[in-house]
């Protein structure tokens, strides 16, 4: 006999039942969810999806506003909120998420900042309830049960089976793995067919499409697990998979661009039992993305690993290295390209473009490499040693490409000379029978570094002076104009230093600066214990020096920059030291030894901008208060609203247009990636009106504020 139930499991009955519904209800208007809290989601019926927040990796406390899959281990991410502009929101711990009456999602910050919002699709503005559904879609429904807004509508770097791409949608891959920034690859239709194609990342146009996928004006990702394309007449053709039945009653399915720019169809097992499963690639196109851009694409653009580069099909994927003489410019990032390890100088060339001092050199061969564009030479017949000779003596020549003549139809050799930037450089050991012959600097080489002045120094410090008048009494303004001229120092970081002796602590008699030891500084931090604020560019410490007038000082650690030379850094530290302002933080002294670069600034006794701005509570988000405040000029420039900075300045009023200018190369120079920042000359020419300054892009894509419509 069945024995009654007792009120302990009845209700925990009742519960199981609540819970369940709860986690599948539909979203009312006024519902929230918070970044980091206990409910940061709203799962689909089936708990196959989930939206809400997710924690951005290599970014401690900030989120992404984003839809995943639930089910699946680490979480793939299918969509994001993106705005207009191509950057993604990230939210600090307790942002918030809500569905308005007017039927937008909302989300803002913990100040009530507006980060994002949804824009209606339709004009039916009585907003009924929101849900997120099994296919992997969040929907907001009108009363009219029409779709006000649905994120399928919105596609980042996936589609989902169920969803279609018209002729106005398209695709973006993220910038990095973890950075989801659009990044250098889109997906689109144009002229009738369905391309891949690289964009120019400083205007964000693309270049010519390096692969393409098929005729027609739509994408279909039918709930059968195919990819199709809709001809003219109407007619599907299946794209992927290829000699594969898909099974959507046993895996899961997305197409995704990747950042490194190759179109993927994955599936995972909806059962992976106690394995865990993963990810396994059923279809991509193209199939080896290194030759395809040397097959395919023009010779604009800069290839699946940048320029100055190799690139290596593994597995379906690209494996960028950088070739001998050459080192990353970004070491966390190997996509973006690679740099020459030591500087060219005009002393090098004779005044014929021959090479001063040929014996300072020395060749290191790559076999099955080559650069196919980028020549500005051809010798032909040539031998190896007429190759290298006319690459040593030519001093316009990084890298000759050689041709044995043994392999050669007619039994004679080719040399093709490169010049820098070198375009496409890839590696096949099938595919290629060339040699690269790359010119390195010898190890025991003692080139010097030439005395030669600097171009219109003055003019720069006049230009950082000029920026400092128009701030005036604004607090704003005095910010920017630190940061305009920190950039300046910040651009000049490009290239990596060279092994230099170490400087020990001194009166620069050129720059008037103290110059410390690194042991000095890391004594007068003790060991850069007591951190005062972070930034995009470095950590700022507090220390002590019992030797100098100044007892307490802020020492600014750069981490994130690109580095040059010594001659450009203590160059660029003189225009800085020479700079007085009342506005500006006094810049004392510098470290400059060995990959160390320290900047040493009088310290601020009564706190940070952000806190004078803002109020106390701001010092709870020293991480985010550069990006914050740079984000907030970015976006009154964007506006046209840069006379907001002026206040009640009437010589600031009276020349906008040089502000204007000042301010964008400011936000060219702080630009979180190092890709996009201009190189010194180019800055310097900026300045100097010799070239025209172009429209910035946001300088801190993970880092919004501002109020953005998508």
């Amino acid at each position: 006999m069945i024995s009654p139930p007792s009120p302990t499991h009845l209700f925990l009955l009742i519960f199981m039942i609540f819970a369940t519904v709860k986690s599948q209800r539909n979203v009312s208007v006024g519902d929230s969810l918070y970044a980091g809290g206990d409910s940061a989601a709203w799962q689909s019926p089936s708990g196959d999806f989930a939206f809400g927040f997710r924690p951005i990796p290599d970014y401690e406390q900030q989120f992404l506003l984003a839809i995943w899959y639930a089910k699946i281990p680490g979480s793939t991410i299918v969509w994001y909120a993106c705005s207009n502009r191509g950057s993604a929101p990230s939210a600090v711990r307790n942002s918030k998420v809500e569905l308005t009456t007017t039927g937008h999602l909302v989300l803002t910050d913990p100040g009530n900042n507006e980060l994002w919002r949804s824009r209606s699709v339709t004009d039916d503005s009585r907003v009924s309830h929101a849900a997120m559904l099994d296919t992997g879609n969040f929907v907001i429904t009108s009363e009219s049960s029409g779709n006000i807004w649905e994120t399928f509508k919105y596609p980042t770097d996936t589609i989902l089976p169920t969803q279609e791409l018209d002729v106005n949608g398209s695709l973006s891959s993220t910038l990095a793995e973890t950075n989801y920034s659009n990044g250098r690859y889109q997906l689109r239709f144009d002229l009738g067919s369905l391309v891949l194609n690289q964009i120019d990342m400083f205007t964000k146009k693309p270049y010519n499409d390096y692969y393409p996928l098929g005729a027609g004006s739509r994408l279909i990702f039918n709930d059968s697990g195919y990819i199709q394309i809709q001809n003219s007449s109407g007619s599907p053709l299946n794209l992927a998979p290829a000699n594969v039945i898909p099974r959507p009653e046993s895996n899961y399915y997305r197409a995704t661009l990747g950042f490194d720019g190759v179109f993927t169809l994955y599936s995972f097992p909806r059962n992976p039992g106690n394995g865990g499963g993963s990810w396994s690639i059923v279809w991509s196109r193209p199939e080896d993305i290194c030759r395809t851009f040397v097959d395919i694409t023009a010779t604009l653009g800069t290839g699946p690993c940048g320029y100055n580069s190799i690139c290596e099909t593994i597995n379906g994927r690209p494996n960028c290295t950088c070739p001998p003489g050459f080192s990353f410019l970004d070491e966390k990032n190997p996509y973006t390209g690679c740099k020459q390890d030591y500087a060219s100088y005009p002393e090098d060339c004779n005044p014929d473009g021959s090479t001063t001092e040929t014996d300072q050199f020395e060749f290191e061969q790559m076999s099955f490499a080559d650069f196919p564009y980028s020549d500005f030479g051809i010798l032909h017949p040539a031998t190896e040693l007429e190759c290298r000779q006319s690459c040593l003596l030519d001093c316009s020549c990084a890298v000759a490409i050689l041709q044995d003549p043994s392999l050669s139809p007619d039994g004679t050799g080719t040399c093709w000379k490169k010049k820098l930037p070198l375009s496409n450089g890839w590696f096949n050991r099938d595919a290629i029978d060339r040699t690269a012959l790359f010119k390195v600097l010898k190890s025991n080489a003692s080139r010097k570094s030439p005395d030669t002045p600097q171009p219109s120094y003055e003019n720069r410090n006049q230009a950082v002076l000029i920026l400092s008048v128009l701030l005036g009494t604004s607090a704003i303004f005095n910010f920017l104009s630190f940061a305009a001229i920190s950039s300046i120092l910040f651009c000049l970081y490009r290239r990596k230093l060279r092994d230099v002796e170490s400087i020990r602590s001194r009166r620069d008699i050129d720059t008037n600066l103290r110059s410390f030891t690194y042991k000095e500084l890391e004594q007068a931090t003790n060991g850069f214990k007591e951190e005062l604020g972070r930034g995009a560019f470095g950590t700022v410490y507090k220390g002590e020096l019992s030797s100098s007038q100044v007892n307490f000082v802020a020492v600014k650690k750069l981490e994130k920059v690109v580095q040059e030379g010594e001659r450009e850094f203590k160059t660029e530290v003189k225009v800085i030291g020479q700079t007085h302002h009342k506005n500006l933080v006094r810049l004392l002294g510098y470290c400059d030894e060995d990959e160390h670069r320290l900047l040493v600034y009088e310290f601020m006794a009564n706190g940070s901008l952000s806190s004078f701005l803002f109020g106390k509570k701001c010092v709870d988000f020293e991480m985010e208060e550069e990006a914050i405040l740079t984000e907030w000029a970015y976006d009154c420039y964007i506006d046209g609203m840069i006379e907001k900075f002026t206040e009640y300045d009437e010589e600031g009023r009276n020349d906008l247009g040089r502000l204007e200018m000042l301010l964008k190369v400011a936000f060219w120079c702080v630009q979180y990636e190092p890709l996009l920042r201009p190189s010194m000359r180019t800055v310097s020419m900026m300045l100097e009106g010799a070239v025209q300054v172009p429209s910035p892009p946001c300088p801190f894509p993970m880092n919004s504020i501002s109020k953005i419509i998508v």
